[in-house]
């Protein structure tokens, strides 16, 4: 019973500060570990877990009109990017999976705390203090490319979605915060499309990869349902808030986690 309670409460934990904060990713992953999965099976459970919560989140966006035809590309690349990723994740003996966690967390945990900085400071300031909205329409005019994109901005999110895609079937945490970076910052997409995007890509990746861990026996299916479920319930409970900077609060949490999640895994080292 003690793995599911585990799972329960983090899960909970990672659908409460994803909604209200995003780096819920940060949490549900190390909830299956320290829940005593391999973790090449945490990471299937995980995927398993993770897509019906995605479906829900992405299903919203695409009722309220934001998801646009380009999205149909980057599904497809996600897809085959993920697979790829996931294909590549189990070739790696278990043990070497557990020094790439020591050394990729702490880096999607610090982008995960600089991405909220970028979040918040949604304007700048001109030469004359005029305040300026950091989205695409402030971009310079250009030829509309595809689905009202210009040809670079097209290009960067399709190239984002092949490559955070097979990030995500390959480890997963820090996706959406990847995505949400590259689609505002680099390609200059506005916020709310961004958003939409990052969804769509998200929940292709997680198929994609969850479509190749369905053939191995890797996934704990009782397991992932309970994490499935307490997610959901943190996402509903969390997105009735309004919290002023959610990050102060949601950052100790996953830095607790984290810290719980490195003891364990140099523990099984050492072991």
């Amino acid at each position: 019973m003690l793995k599911y309670v585990i799972v329960a409460i983090l899960l909970f934990c990672s659908g409460f500060v994803d909604s209200i904060a995003g780096g819920g990713g940060l949490i549900s992953l190390p909830a299956f570990l320290l829940a005593g999965l391999p973790p090449h099976m945490a990471l299937a459970t995980n995927k398993f877990s993770s897509s019906i919560g995605t479906t829900a989140s992405t299903a919203r966006f695409f009722l309220q009109g934001y998801m646009h035809r380009d999205a149909f590309v980057y599904i497809v690349l996600a897809l085959g990017g993920a697979h790829l990723g996931s294909s590549l994740a189990v070739r790696i003996p278990e043990r070497y999976f557990q020094y790439l966690m020591l050394i990729i967390l702490p880096i999607v945990a610090a982008v995960s705390f600089y991405s909220d900085r970028v979040r918040r400071n949604k304007s700048v300031q001109d030469g004359e203090g005029e305040l300026i909205s950091m989205d695409s329409t402030t971009m310079p005019v250009a030829p509309v490319f595809f689905a009202g994109l210009t040809k670079k901005q097209f290009f960067i999110a399709a190239a984002s979605a092949l490559v955070v895609g097979t990030y995500d079937g390959f480890y997963g945490p820090g996706t959406g915060t990847f995505l949400i970076l590259l689609l505002t910052q680099v390609a200059h997409i506005d916020v709310r499309r961004s958003a939409a995007t990052t969804k769509a890509i998200n929940l292709s990746s997680n198929i994609g990869s969850l479509i190749f861990f369905l053939g191995t026996n890797l996934i704990d299916y009782r397991l992932g349902l309970v994490g499935a479920a307490f997610s959901l319930l943190g996402h509903y409970l969390g997105s009735g808030l309004v919290i002023k900077d959610g990050q102060k609060y949601v950052r100790p949490l996953i830095i607790v986690v984290l810290i719980l999640l490195f003891i364990k895994v140099i523990s099984d080292l050492l072991a």
